[in-house]
């Protein structure tokens, strides 16, 4: 079927890519280093990267193309799995022009699936990850050179969903959504962007229809995007911060009204292309959007394939208790029968009523295969889709037991006990009890340090992603409090008190006897994380010549997030909390960078205490400001009673924003 289009202005669609562009420019001026390319998406013959414009919008199983000549007519298919099964076509559609409009050139466009474009025929294919969407000059009157050239990309896995107010009149709005390469990995910076895009409105804040938030963009952000787990691979969780706020880098005089607008807005999940700058492959998924045929189209959306799997990691309980794995789906009307195999396994017939199936995998069939990922495939009888696979991961092995800082024994004073993974475990989590019983998946997760006070015993496990449990560690803990010292001779007592009365802080002001709550009455922000770097025992084992105990902070309040410019005019400004002992602290500033510290530090420096044992710190040196850009960094603090007896690290987080 040959489809023609009549020049028609599609602003919609234009302003999305124009706005792609503006922010992938900002972001990036080239393709990030170590850019992830999707397996299968080059084709012996295909340009792809493409060199013309092919965008996937699967939620609305849209695809908009752009960059052709009035006289080229150009099919667009739609090819699914390893064999590259047709699934959607429009064939011999004639481009539509585009005038130029704000700041964009003319162009000549070849749609399909969208309000006035060319039709999918036969069927609305379901745009899924991983489909290849390949656009191909068919005939050219003018130039029969131009015959045959083709472009490919492969819609990517990014979802969205909604705008939604962290708390009544916060005016922060965020939106969580996943993103996750073909290959199993996060995106790299530049590559992923959080977008709300208002209706028929402009936000105050900025004066445009959409805000955005764009991974790794030192500039034209309106809000902070990031995996939740960075550099994990089991974990592809995104979340998108809009704070609306009059904040120094987006003065708003109506928060409130823009945060209706975010909430009422179009949320999308955005891949911007290996190369965002170039704004040439890019998958939006738009978040409540309706699948299937866009008026004036009429061919029904055709679904058949896998939707999900009971469950994403087969561990060793899954082959202890002989489990299954169900594989569930959907299938048009024309299937008359679905299997679902595992790797070298036999077929299981599946549940197939009224347009959905699902049929189990017993674990059985997976014993015998390695760790690593296991592709489940359900084969189709009938339909046009002959195959369809998904892959679970194979994970038996556990993770090392947990370790405990300081370690069981005993001590003279109270403790403060850090629980660790084994190295290479770090995506897994350390559950505990202190009442006796057998900690399991279910116990407490370990968050922060636990005090101990009297003499006990903490029980702990490590779980790893895959739900693999570790042996359990014990770790036990008795607190032998010294008996007093004797009196002096002749029953005297000791000699006179401290001297310089003992009772007045450091800079900042406030008194001794308690220390005061991390950024109380200080003018600070509320505190960031503290995560404790380093422990030794800070009490001593009960002998006669027990060494000084290791000195330990009691609370850090740093601004978690802070302008450039303010940074620039005030500096950092830093609320610690020290022990009665401490005469130096150790300040160390690094800089983040997918979830890791730098190897070099930018700034390493001593302050002075002045026996104080509430500190309040700024730090303003023009050479470090000059080195902290917008990015996430990590200051670690260290007291010590000197600089060569220095006690445990602790570290704070903080970001600068533009």
């Amino acid at each position: 079927m040959s489809s023609s289009n009549s020049s028609r202005t599609r602003a919609g669609s234009r302003a999305l890519l124009s706005g792609v562009a503006a922010a992938a420019l900002a972001a990036l001026a080239a393709a990030p280093a170590g850019a992830v390319v999707p397996p299968n998406n080059g084709v012996g013959g295909l340009s792809s990267p493409p060199i013309h414009l092919i965008n996937s919008f699967p939620v609305r199983d849209f695809v908009h193309t752009a960059g052709w000549v009035p006289d080229d007519r150009v099919t667009i298919n739609v090819l699914r799995g390893p064999n590259d099964v047709e699934v959607g076509t429009a064939t011999a559609v004639t481009p539509f022009f585009v005038p130029a409009k704000a700041g964009s050139p003319p162009e000549w466009d070849v749609d399909v699936n969208h309000p006035g474009a060319a039709c999918w025929e036969t069927t609305t294919p379901d745009l899924r990850p991983g489909d290849k969407i390949r656009a191909t000059i068919v005939a050219n009157a003018s130039d029969p050179t131009r015959v045959g050239t083709a472009d490919q990309i492969v819609s990517q896995n990014v979802t969205a969903g909604p705008a939604v107010e962290t708390a009544p009149n916060s005016n922060v709005v965020v939106v969580h959504g996943t993103a996750e390469t073909q290959d199993g990995q996060q995106y790299p910076d530049g590559q992923l962007e959080s977008r709300l895009v208002a209706k028929k409105q402009l936000f105050n804040i900025n004066g445009r229809r959409e805000i955005r938030a764009i991974t790794g963009a030192a500039t034209g952000n309106d809000g902070l995007i990031s995996y939740d787990q960075p550099g994990s691979t089991t974990n592809f969780n995104w979340t998108a911060t809009f704070d609306l706020n009059d904040t120094f880098a987006h003065p708003n005089p109506s928060p409130s009204a823009d945060t209706a607008t975010a909430v009422g807005a179009e949320s999308r999940g955005m891949w911007l292309g290996r190369n965002p700058a170039a704004a040439n492959e890019v998958t939006a998924y738009e978040f409540a959007q309706i699948p299937g045929p866009a008026a004036p189209c009429t061919a029904p959306l055709a679904k058949t394939g896998i939707t999900g799997t009971s469950r994403s990691f087969l561990n060793g309980g899954f082959f202890a208790g002989g489990q299954t794995v169900t594989v569930s789906g959907v299938a048009t009307s024309d299937v008359t029968a679905v299997s679902v195999a595992g790797p070298g396994g036999p077929a299981h017939g599946a549940n197939l009523s009224n347009g959905t199936w699902s049929a189990d995998v017993p674990a059985a069939d997976l014993a015998g295969l390695a760790d690593g990922p296991v592709s489940l495939t359900a084969t189709f009888t009938g339909g046009t889709v002959p195959t369809d696979s998904v892959a679970v991961t194979k994970d038996t092995v556990a993770p090392g037991a947990a370790s405990a800082t300081p370690g069981a024994g005993t001590y003279t004073s109270a403790q403060d006990v850090t629980l660790s993974t084994a190295s290479g475990d770090g995506d897994s989590t350390v559950h505990f009890t202190v009442n006796g019983n057998a900690p399991t998946a279910t116990s407490p997760p370990f968050t922060a340090q636990i005090h101990v006070t009297a003499s006990q015993t903490i029980k702990a496990i490590v779980v790893d992603p895959a739900g693999n449990a570790s042996p359990v560690s014990s770790f036990a803990y008795t607190i032998a409090t010294p008996p007093p010292p004797p009196p002096p001779p002749g029953g005297g007592t000791t000699g006179g008190g401290t001297s310089g009365g003992g009772g007045t802080t450091g800079t900042g002001g406030g008194t001794t006897g308690g220390t005061p709550a991390a950024g109380a009455s200080s003018g600070l922000p509320a505190p960031a994380t503290i995560i404790v770097v380093s422990q030794a025992p800070s009490g001593a084992p009960a002998t006669a010549a027990a060494p000084p105990a290791l000195l330990a902070l009691g609370g850090v309040s740093v601004p978690q997030r802070i302008g450039s410019a303010r940074l620039r005019a005030h500096g950092l400004s830093v609320l610690v909390h020290l022990p009665a002992e401490a005469r130096v602290v150790r300040l160390v500033v690094y800089r983040m960078r997918h979830g890791r510290k730098d190897a070099t530090a930018l700034s390493i420096g001593y302050r002075p205490t002045g026996g104080a044992t509430t500190l309040r710190l700024r730090l303003s040196d023009r050479a470090l400001l000059r080195k902290l850009r917008p990015g996430r960094y990590r200051l670690e603090i260290t007291p010590g009673r000197s600089q060569a007896d220095l006690g445990a690290t602790a570290a704070v987080g903080f970001q600068i924003i533009p």
